[in-house]
């Protein structure tokens, strides 16, 4: 937030300097103090990466975060986030509450931050959990540009992960199903092309049947609701198995 041309903590931020929340933050991203450009120059021989990606790690959990924003080092230290070790100035990052929770970063401990570069994604196919994702979708104009535009807010994803996205102020669960290049690698996404899948497909398709029970399902259902088979063009698309 700023007021009056100064820099003040994101609402939520505690008076530890490094719990930030901001509700339904999405990609997980962190407020890092502008010595940071400085000391990474000289650790990376004068020149910075295109996209900084950091790596905060605790004990055996580890999650990709991007950078929301550079600020002031007065700011972060006002913010009580600041310190100093017997090597120098210790600077800090301001982390989204959820995030620290996830990686099990109690209250006095501390996340190793680390620079890492990943494999680009050139694809990737989401799987939504519900019909719902699809209605919400089609509402829009474009759905295609849409998605991409949410999909990019997210640094890095891995296959097998669910990620939630926020249409007209309602979240919908989706599976991430296939990456192209790296199959089962974690990649970053910024400038992802997107099979969308069944999330799109559903929106002018037509009741199916299931060839194995003969269900007719739904047009937004993507596996048939009495034994799970998957519908006929996305087993063909996905490499076959079930799913709910």
């Amino acid at each position: 937030d700023r007021q009056g041309g100064g820099w003040r903590p994101p609402r939520g931020l505690s008076s530890g300097g490094v719990l930030w929340t901001r509700l339904g933050a999405l990609p997980p991203q962190v407020v890092v103090p502008r010595s940071w450009l400085r000391a990474l120059a000289l650790v990376l021989g004068g020149e910075l990466p295109r996209t900084l990606l950091l790596r905060l790690s605790h004990r055996e959990s580890a999650v990709c975060v991007g950078v929301d924003e550079f600020v002031e080092d007065a700011s972060i230290a006002a913010a009580g986030g600041g310190g100093s070790f017997d090597g120098g100035a210790l600077a800090a990052a301001l982390v989204p509450r959820w995030v620290l929770t996830s990686l099990g970063v109690a209250a006095g401990e501390e996340a190793l931050v680390s620079v890492v570069a990943l494999p680009r994604a050139t694809w990737v196919r989401l799987q939504p959990h519900t019909d719902a994702f699809a209605a919400s979708l089609g509402r829009d104009a474009d759905p295609r540009q849409l998605l991409t535009q949410l999909i990019n807010r997210f640094v890095a994803v891995s296959v097998g992960d669910t990620i939630q996205l926020a249409i007209d102020g309602q979240r919908h669960a989706l599976d991430v199903t296939a990456l192209r290049g790296t199959p089962g690698e974690r990649c970053g996404l910024p400038g992802t092309m997107l099979d969308v899948g069944a999330a799109l497909r559903s929106l002018d398709a037509k009741p199916w049947a299931c060839g194995v029970c003969t269900l007719i399902n739904p047009p937004g259902r993507a596996s048939c609701s009495a034994c799970s088979t998957r519908r006929p063009e996305d087993a063909a698309a996905g490499g076959g198995g079930g799913g709910g």
